[in-house]
């Protein structure tokens, strides 16, 4: 779901235009198998996936689009966690 998400800001982003969003990138001992997920085993509760840094940089490459600010800022609240906030231009060309 975010690779979905981050990929359609990267695709209707203007020329010029910015994307500002944020989004977990990693955590100690994380690991997601689709299996597991469609079959109920997963913990209960809500939610918190993460998405590798790399993956965003490569979609936004893709569009066109540079990064003018990646910070660390910790918002998912969760130790052993780092979150992202990241801000890209899309090219004026």
């Amino acid at each position: 779901m975010i690779e979905r998400i981050i990929k359609t800001f990267a695709r209707i982003l203007r020329p010029g235009g910015i994307a500002y969003f944020q989004v977990p990138t990693y955590r100690v001992g994380y690991d997601f198998r689709l299996a597991d997920y469609l079959n109920g085993k997963l913990k209960p509760g809500m939610e918190m996936h993460v998405y590798p840094q790399s993956r965003i940089f490569r979609i936004f490459t893709e569009a066109d689009a540079v990064p003018v600010s990646v910070v660390e800022d910790g918002c998912t609240g969760i130790l052993r966690e780092r979150s992202n906030t990241f801000i890209f231009q899309k090219s004026d060309a």
